[in-house]
């Protein structure tokens, strides 16, 4: 029979879980409200609306990289999916890695102290999310309790 867990490491595992779902929550809120929905309206009206000028794009080009706006579509899109990834817990060290390699490419494109600050911030969290895991209010531990339930179970065809 399992010896049950104590009381500690039952509270101690559901504050890390709790502590895990709140980060991912909060991270993509902010990430999406502050940064990733205005950079993709501001793509969107870009590419489909009367031209005007992404600022992000130009930004991009103004650091020296080639193709900004190839660049910034890029970033647009990779902050979106990252956003939608943190929220339902899926991907989520892939989503972590993905967020650590834009925020340190935002930190080295930066020009204002601000948003190297935030970099640095987003950094920091993606680092905590890919060593730290999704924790257990996730669609990725809702998976792989579903594949190793499914592989002690058998094939059902015998």
């Amino acid at each position: 029979m399992p010896s049950e867990m104590p009381i500690t490491e039952a509270a101690s595992a559901l504050l890390r879980d709790a502590g895990s779902l709140l980060g991912r929550l909060v991270a993509a809120w902010t990430l999406g409200v502050f940064h990733a929905w205005g950079e993709a309206r501001a793509g969107f009206r870009h590419y489909f609306g009367p031209k005007e000028a992404w600022p992000l794009s130009d930004a991009i080009a103004a650091a020296g990289w080639p193709a900004g706006l190839a660049w910034a579509t890029a970033l647009t899109f990779a902050l979106c999916g990252v956003v939608v990834a943190l929220v339902f817990g899926l991907l989520t060290r892939v989503a972590a890695l993905v967020l650590l390699v834009v925020a340190l490419l935002v930190a080295a494109v930066a020009s204002s102290d601000g948003l190297q600050e935030s970099a640095g911030a987003y950094a920091a969290v993606a680092c905590l999310l890919f060593f730290g895991g999704p924790g257990r209010a996730s669609l990725d531990a809702l998976m792989v309790g579903w594949r190793s339930g499914r592989r002690k179970a058998g094939p059902k065809y015998r």
